[in-house]
Order: structure tokens, then sequence, then C-alpha cells
């Protein structure tokens, strides 16, 4: 006959008391119970070439945090990450963190479409997946700004040819601008970026001049879609 207490500890642990003998019996709420999450980052229209976007998986137990990862994507990883292993049950939440300048970002988990970041619950006996895709849009169209390059000089240019302003932006664009000895304006048209392209200047051939100012910046010209037109003057200097 099995002891009083043994049955009592036995139902307390949600045990079955076989004679003197302990057998567990697993619950819809074991431990051992584990669930995954899919994550899958998409765009709509023209991202910026150098594109990347972050997204966290936060999972929590009672009030217990069981899972906290943060997925990086860009042109280098998969469009599509999983996180494995999360203990159940459990509540969690997928929430893009960095979004590379998106005009908009929608979440897909299951039949629910929002801008808000999915909540959901996992457990063993109805849902130990879920599937959430995120997609971010940008302007669809292609911008075009304008960098317009100003030459002036002061003193005595003695022999001056002319002049070259190499023109170096994010992206790969580069261009060489001839400029007249007397000083002149030339027009670069530059395709944008939505997120902003920065571009630097060079003059790769000063015509001799002492001194070469540029105004406002040589470096760190940035050109976007609130502020498409720049001018840039070069003061060449001679004795």
């Amino acid at each position: 006959m099995t002891p009083g207490w043994l049955v009592a500890l036995g139902a307390a642990v949600g045990a079955l008391v076989v004679g003197a003998a302990v057998v567990l019996v697993a619950s819809g709420n074991d431990d051992t119970s584990v669930g995954t999450i899919s994550v899958t980052v998409a765009t709509d229209g023209m991202p910026p070439t150098d594109a990347s976007f972050r997204v966290r998986v936060a999972c929590t137990k009672g009030r217990r945090e069981v899972e906290r990862r943060v997925l990086t994507f860009d042109a280098e990883s998969p469009r599509t990450q999983v996180v494995q292993g999360i203990p159940l049950p459990a509540r969690c939440t997928v929430t893009q963190t960095e979004g590379a300048g998106a005009t908009l970002v929608e979440y897909a988990s299951g039949d629910r479409r929002s801008q808000e970041p999915p909540s959901f619950e996992l457990n063993a006996t109805a849902r130990t997946e879920a599937r959430v895709a995120v997609t971010n849009s940008f302007p669809s169209s292609t911008a075009v700004g304008t960098l317009v390059i100003t030459k002036e000089v002061t003193g005595s240019p003695s022999g001056a040819a002319g002049y070259v302003v190499r023109v170096t932006c994010e992206g790969g664009f580069e261009a060489d601008v001839e400029l007249p000895a007397a000083g002149g304006t030339e027009v670069v048209p530059i395709t944008l970026d939505p997120a902003g392209t920065t571009c630097a200047l060079e003059e790769t051939e000063r015509g001799g001049a002492i001194d070469v100012q540029y105004s406002p910046s040589q470096t760190g010209i940035t050109l976007d879609l609130d502020a498409p037109t720049l001018d840039v003057t070069i003061t060449n200097r001679f004795g």
C-alpha cells in the first residue's frame, strides 16, 4: 500500500504514483516545449543602396523575459531569419527598430496587417510557430538633385587654362567638371538616394593658384529630397 503522504506529493507535482515509485506526467505547459518565430523583411520602392534593417524579437513567460534577439537584415543577410528554441508558453512581440528611412512600415502576421508591431501568444497546444513579414516602403520615383559649382578668381591668374573639379558622391557617382580660367558656373545633376546623397569636391587642376577655398564646404555636402539643390563656391587666389 502506498503511503498517503506520497500520494499527496504526486498530486501536487502532477505525477502518477505507482506502488512506491513516482512517474512524471507531461502536461500542456511542459517546460521542454519550444516555439519558433520566422521574420521576413521586404522593401517596396527605392531603398538606399546601403539599407540596413534591425528587428527585435522579445518574448516573456509570465513576468520573466525568456527571449530577446535583434536580427539584422542587409545586402549580405538572408531576407528571412528564424528565432528558435523559445520556451513555451510565451507572449512575443516583433518590432523593427531601424528602418533605413522608410516612409511606411507595415507588419503582417497571420491574417493581421498593421503599422503596429504584432504581439501574439505561443503555446504547446495551439500555436508553436509564428511568421511575421515586415514591409518597408520608400519613394518609388528617381529624384535628381543639382549641385551648382561657381568658380571665383582673385588676383591675376597668369597662363591658367582653366580648372577641373572632381565631384565624388555616395553610390559610385564621379564626374570631372571643367571651369574657365576667368571663372564661371557649372551645374551637375546628381541622382538622389531617398535617405540623402553626400558628395565631396576636389580641385585637381587649380591653374597655379596659391590658395583654394570652398564655401560652404569641400566635403560632407549633402543633397536630399527636402533640399535637392546646393550651391558651392570655389575661390582660387593668385598672387
